[in-house]
Protein backbone atom coordinates (compact mmCIF):
# COMPACT_ATOMS: atom_id res chain seq x y z
CA UNK A 1 0.00 0.00 0.00
CA UNK A 2 2.85 2.11 0.98
CA UNK A 3 4.60 1.69 -2.68
CA UNK A 4 1.22 2.31 -4.03
CA UNK A 5 0.42 5.56 -2.56
CA UNK A 6 4.27 7.08 -3.16
CA UNK A 7 4.15 6.55 -7.01
CA UNK A 8 0.01 7.76 -6.98
CA UNK A 9 1.74 11.10 -5.30
CA UNK A 10 4.72 10.85 -7.86
CA UNK A 11 2.93 10.51 -10.85
CA UNK A 12 1.06 13.41 -9.74
CA UNK A 13 3.85 16.18 -9.72
CA UNK A 14 7.18 14.03 -11.32
CA UNK A 15 6.63 15.28 -14.83
CA UNK A 16 7.50 18.74 -13.59
CA UNK A 17 10.17 17.58 -11.14
CA UNK A 18 11.57 15.44 -13.84
CA UNK A 19 11.94 17.65 -16.20
CA UNK A 20 12.57 20.91 -14.22
CA UNK A 21 16.33 22.16 -15.50
CA UNK A 22 17.34 22.98 -11.68
CA UNK A 23 17.30 19.40 -11.01
CA UNK A 24 21.34 18.52 -10.79
CA UNK A 25 22.83 15.58 -13.19
CA UNK A 26 22.41 12.98 -11.19
CA UNK A 27 24.76 10.10 -13.34
CA UNK A 28 22.40 7.41 -13.54
CA UNK A 29 23.63 5.75 -16.67
CA UNK A 30 23.15 1.90 -16.25
CA UNK A 31 21.16 -1.64 -16.69
CA UNK A 32 19.18 -2.69 -13.89
CA UNK A 33 17.98 -6.16 -15.50
CA UNK A 34 15.78 -7.59 -12.26
CA UNK A 35 13.64 -9.34 -15.24
CA UNK A 36 16.72 -10.86 -16.32
CA UNK A 37 16.36 -10.36 -19.76
CA UNK A 38 20.10 -9.32 -20.95
CA UNK A 39 23.13 -11.72 -20.99
CA UNK A 40 25.95 -10.34 -18.65
CA UNK A 41 28.07 -10.06 -21.38
CA UNK A 42 25.74 -7.51 -23.09
CA UNK A 43 25.48 -5.55 -19.70
CA UNK A 44 29.31 -5.31 -19.86
CA UNK A 45 29.42 -4.24 -23.26
CA UNK A 46 27.07 -1.47 -23.40
CA UNK A 47 28.14 0.32 -19.90
CA UNK A 48 31.38 1.97 -21.48
CA UNK A 49 28.37 3.31 -24.34
CA UNK A 50 25.92 4.24 -21.43
CA UNK A 51 29.80 6.14 -19.70
CA UNK A 52 30.00 7.86 -22.80
CA UNK A 53 26.64 9.50 -23.10
CA UNK A 54 26.97 10.46 -19.88
CA UNK A 55 29.99 12.07 -20.05
CA UNK A 56 29.73 13.43 -23.39
CA UNK A 57 26.62 14.87 -23.53
CA UNK A 58 25.63 14.81 -19.59
CA UNK A 59 22.70 13.01 -19.91
CA UNK A 60 21.27 9.59 -18.49
CA UNK A 61 20.09 6.88 -20.10
CA UNK A 62 18.65 4.16 -17.71
CA UNK A 63 17.64 1.01 -18.84
CA UNK A 64 15.71 -0.96 -15.53
CA UNK A 65 13.70 -4.28 -16.87
CA UNK A 66 11.13 -6.14 -14.57
CA UNK A 67 9.57 -9.80 -14.79
CA UNK A 68 6.51 -8.59 -14.44
CA UNK A 69 4.76 -5.03 -12.93
CA UNK A 70 5.40 -5.11 -9.10
CA UNK A 71 2.18 -6.46 -7.05
CA UNK A 72 1.70 -2.91 -5.63
CA UNK A 73 1.64 -1.62 -8.42
CA UNK A 74 -1.13 -3.96 -10.52
CA UNK A 75 -4.13 -2.15 -9.00
CA UNK A 76 -3.13 0.83 -10.64
CA UNK A 77 -3.12 -0.50 -13.93
CA UNK A 78 -6.60 -2.10 -13.66
CA UNK A 79 -7.72 1.53 -13.26
CA UNK A 80 -5.28 2.96 -15.97
CA UNK A 81 -5.62 3.29 -19.61
CA UNK A 82 -2.25 0.83 -20.22
CA UNK A 83 -0.40 3.76 -22.06
CA UNK A 84 -1.24 5.84 -19.37
CA UNK A 85 -0.12 3.35 -16.68
CA UNK A 86 3.31 2.92 -17.99
CA UNK A 87 4.23 6.65 -18.42
CA UNK A 88 3.40 7.34 -15.16
CA UNK A 89 5.37 4.41 -14.17
CA UNK A 90 8.25 5.67 -16.09
CA UNK A 91 7.68 9.62 -14.85
CA UNK A 92 7.99 7.96 -11.28
CA UNK A 93 10.75 5.89 -11.72
CA UNK A 94 12.62 8.37 -13.22
CA UNK A 95 11.78 11.16 -10.58
CA UNK A 96 12.47 8.53 -7.93
CA UNK A 97 16.10 7.80 -9.79
CA UNK A 98 16.48 11.80 -10.66
CA UNK A 99 17.33 10.23 -14.11
CA UNK A 100 18.17 13.62 -16.74
CA UNK A 101 17.16 12.12 -20.05
CA UNK A 102 15.66 8.67 -21.07
CA UNK A 103 14.58 5.99 -19.08
CA UNK A 104 13.68 2.35 -20.78
CA UNK A 105 11.59 0.30 -18.89
CA UNK A 106 10.76 -3.33 -20.39
CA UNK A 107 8.41 -6.06 -18.61
CA UNK A 108 8.92 -9.56 -19.44
CA UNK A 109 4.93 -10.32 -18.67
CA UNK A 110 3.05 -8.93 -19.92
CA UNK A 111 5.50 -7.93 -22.17
CA UNK A 112 5.73 -4.39 -22.60
CA UNK A 113 8.37 -1.39 -23.69
CA UNK A 114 7.80 2.10 -22.39
CA UNK A 115 10.80 4.77 -23.28
CA UNK A 116 9.86 8.27 -21.91
CA UNK A 117 12.43 11.15 -22.61
CA UNK A 118 12.63 14.23 -20.41
CA UNK A 119 11.46 17.06 -21.71
CA UNK A 120 14.71 19.35 -21.86
CA UNK A 121 16.45 15.99 -23.34
CA UNK A 122 13.53 16.09 -26.45
CA UNK A 123 14.21 19.50 -26.96
CA UNK A 124 17.45 18.72 -28.66
CA UNK A 125 19.58 16.25 -27.67
CA UNK A 126 17.31 13.48 -28.28
CA UNK A 127 13.58 13.99 -29.97
CA UNK A 128 10.82 12.28 -29.60
CA UNK A 129 11.08 11.55 -33.58
CA UNK A 130 14.05 9.69 -31.98
CA UNK A 131 11.83 8.49 -29.34
CA UNK A 132 9.80 6.56 -31.66
CA UNK A 133 12.93 5.24 -34.02
CA UNK A 134 14.85 4.12 -30.76
CA UNK A 135 11.32 2.60 -29.92
CA UNK A 136 11.02 0.76 -33.33
CA UNK A 137 14.85 -0.31 -33.36
CA UNK A 138 14.19 -1.88 -29.79
CA UNK A 139 10.63 -3.48 -30.45
CA UNK A 140 11.42 -4.76 -33.80
CA UNK A 141 14.59 -6.83 -32.28
CA UNK A 142 12.97 -7.68 -29.11
CA UNK A 143 9.91 -9.24 -31.24
CA UNK A 144 12.87 -11.32 -33.05
CA UNK A 145 13.68 -12.66 -29.56
CA UNK A 146 17.29 -10.56 -29.89
CA UNK A 147 17.21 -9.25 -26.62
CA UNK A 148 21.06 -8.83 -26.29
CA UNK A 149 21.28 -7.22 -30.28
CA UNK A 150 18.33 -4.76 -29.56
CA UNK A 151 20.20 -3.26 -26.43
CA UNK A 152 23.06 -3.06 -28.03
CA UNK A 153 21.86 -1.54 -31.36
CA UNK A 154 19.47 0.87 -28.89
CA UNK A 155 22.22 2.24 -27.17
CA UNK A 156 24.38 2.68 -29.60
CA UNK A 157 21.60 4.53 -31.72
CA UNK A 158 20.76 6.90 -28.39
CA UNK A 159 24.75 7.66 -28.51
CA UNK A 160 25.11 8.35 -32.18
CA UNK A 161 21.51 10.04 -32.33
CA UNK A 162 22.66 12.56 -29.57
CA UNK A 163 25.72 13.27 -30.94
CA UNK A 164 24.49 14.19 -34.35
CA UNK A 165 22.05 16.52 -32.26
CA UNK A 166 24.12 18.30 -30.42
CA UNK A 167 26.39 18.92 -33.12
CA UNK A 168 27.84 22.66 -33.06
CA UNK A 169 27.05 23.96 -36.69
CA UNK A 170 29.83 24.26 -39.09
CA UNK A 171 31.21 27.71 -39.76
CA UNK A 172 30.32 28.84 -43.14
CA UNK A 173 32.72 31.95 -43.26
CA UNK A 174 36.81 30.43 -43.95
CA UNK A 175 38.77 32.23 -41.55
CA UNK A 176 42.12 34.55 -43.10
CA UNK A 177 45.15 33.11 -41.34
CA UNK A 178 46.19 35.29 -38.68
CA UNK A 179 49.73 36.15 -40.21
CA UNK A 180 48.00 37.98 -43.35
CA UNK A 181 46.25 40.96 -42.67
CA UNK A 182 42.18 40.51 -43.23
CA UNK A 183 42.44 43.72 -46.60
CA UNK A 184 45.63 44.09 -48.21
CA UNK A 185 45.32 47.34 -50.42
CA UNK A 186 48.39 48.27 -53.02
Amino acid sequence: MKRVLKHALAWTVSLVILNSPSISHAGIHQVWDQGHVFKAETLIEVEPILQEIDARFYKDLMIETFASIPDDLKPMLARQDKGQFYEGWCIAEGNELKVNGILILITREPRHLQVFVGLDTRKRAFTLADRDELVNKLTNAFRAGNFDAGLIEGVKFVRDRMAKNMAEPATTQASQPTTQPANVSK
